[in-house]
């Protein structure tokens, strides 16, 4: 079952659901972070919560079928997939690795630069995860969707700067030097391109077609092999300041306890959505989110919105539309190319069983010589030391392309020689059917 944008109804649920989860994450988020009449939960230690938490839900699900969801395997068919194909295995630990260093590269950047400069820098992700999947992935984008994306990162960046403006100007940072500056600018920038990179490699594994795959379940049990590990090293990094705040279970209350468990369901949503969608629409969703989490906030924690918000939602708001208009847009074209192809087969097989020679009016388009790797470089040197030829040599090709391309040498037959090949038959001669190309 499909959608006029081409999602399946696999893809579209499970946006929805993270949707809804990351919303209410950003909220519970908030308020365990603003409370002050209560102490605050160690983010280490809620982030290896979170991680047991979501192999524990991840082995429950490829053992088990629950409404529909799981694989129903064995016990000892999940430890063959996972300990015994090591090598398969060893592919998810590139982006928890990655995902490790962006997380302490957040760090390095907040510690040096003020968290509005960090907001704008890192937003940058999400035209990266495009580029990406652009370059890696053969993705394909539009000229509409690359500025929806672009309409995305801008009004993100805004709602991201309005709640930062409304923060308390005597917690300001303080000024830094240019050293520092540019050390979290770096830092910024080289977080979330790690981000990126671990999201479309993440992509791709699970979406590679082979022979005796694992289940998207077992793919996140192999992640999670790496995963608690190195967040059980962050925990231990941070151990002492832990037991100087009161131990590690501090702060988790019902509100916290929450949070991690929607932290841990979202992780496995996020597969989902990667697996049956893409990490694009991922953006996309989690950046509809904030705005709806933040306009909860409103209600519940007496947030101030400001004029600034406002124009960045809206930008956010148009984006998402675009986006879904070009991929509806898209579809369509894709499923009349499809009927298409399927009505030339019903006239080929049709002329084929009445003996009619069927060829296509439509003038062939002459074999371009295939480029090398070696001449594309050649002619991006040339193009940059010497522009001039470089245009002459474009010019020259195309002109022998045109000089050099065949006419039309039969006329199509009629509109009821078409329909019925047997009036053709009758006046002696072979009717040329046309054909779309």
């Amino acid at each position: 079952m499909g959608s006029p944008t081409g999602l399946s109804l696999v893809a579209i649920v499970s946006l929805t659901v993270l949707l809804l989860e990351h919303c209410t994450s950003v909220t519970l988020a908030r308020y365990t972070q603003q409370r002050v009449n209560a102490p605050h939960p160690a983010a280490t230690v809620a982030v290896l919560l979170a991680e047991l938490l979501k192999l524990l839900m991840s082995i429950a699900l490829e053992l088990n079928i629950v409404g529909g969801l799981g694989s129903g395997s064995t016990a000892d068919k999940l430890s063959r997939s996972v300990l015994g194909s090591m090598l398969d295995t060893a592919r998810v630990a590139v982006p928890a690795l990655l995902y490790t260093i962006q997380n302490n590269l957040i760090y390095v950047a907040l510690a040096n630069i003020e968290v509005v400069a960090f907001q704008v820098l890192y937003q940058t992700k999400l035209l990266l995860t495009a580029l990406l999947s652009f370059c890696f992935l053969g993705s394909r984008f539009s000229v509409l969707q690359w500025a929806s994306l672009l309409m995305l990162t801008a009004g993100v960046i805004a709602v991201e700067m309005s709640d930062a403006s409304g923060s308390d100007p005597s917690k300001a940072d303080r000024p830094r030097h240019d050293r520092a500056r540019g050390l979290g600018a770096a830092a910024s920038l080289m977080s979330a391109l790690l981000s990126s990179c671990a999201g479309v490699y993440f992509e791709a594994v699970v979406k590679r077609k082979e022979q005796n795959s694992p289940s998207l379940w077992v793919r996140n049990v192999q992640l999670c092999v790496f995963s608690v590990p190195l967040a059980a090293l962050a925990v231990a990094s941070q151990w002492a300041h832990i037991q100087k705040a009161g131990g590690p279970f501090v702060g988790f209350d019902a509100y916290a306890n929450t949070l991690v468990l929607l932290n841990a369901a979202g992780g496995l949503v996020v597969a989902v959505v990667v697996k049956y969608g893409d990490n694009v629409l991922k953006n996309f969703t989690t950046s509809l989110s904030v705005i709806l989490g933040t306009i909860i906030s409103v209600v519940l924690f007496d947030f101030k919105l400001t004029l600034q918000f406002g124009w960045g939602a809206a930008l956010v708001l148009v984006a998402a539309y675009i986006y879904g208009h070009a991929m509806t847009h898209r579809s369509a074209s894709l499923q009349k190319a499809a009927l298409d192809a399927l009505a030339n087969q019903s006239l080929l097989a049709k002329a084929d069983a009445e003996g009619i020679e069927v060829r296509s009016t439509r003038p062939r388009q002459p074999t371009r010589p295939a480029r090398t790797r070696t001449a594309r470089r050649d002619e991006l040197v040339m193009l940059t030391t010497r522009p001039l030829d470089a245009l002459r040599s474009y010019a020259t090709r195309r002109l022998e392309r045109t000089t050099t391309r065949p006419s039309e040498r039969e006329s199509p037959c009629t509109p009821s020689e078409a329909v019925d090949p047997a009036q053709a038959r009758a006046r002696g001669h072979r009717c040329v059917a046309s054909l779309s190309a």
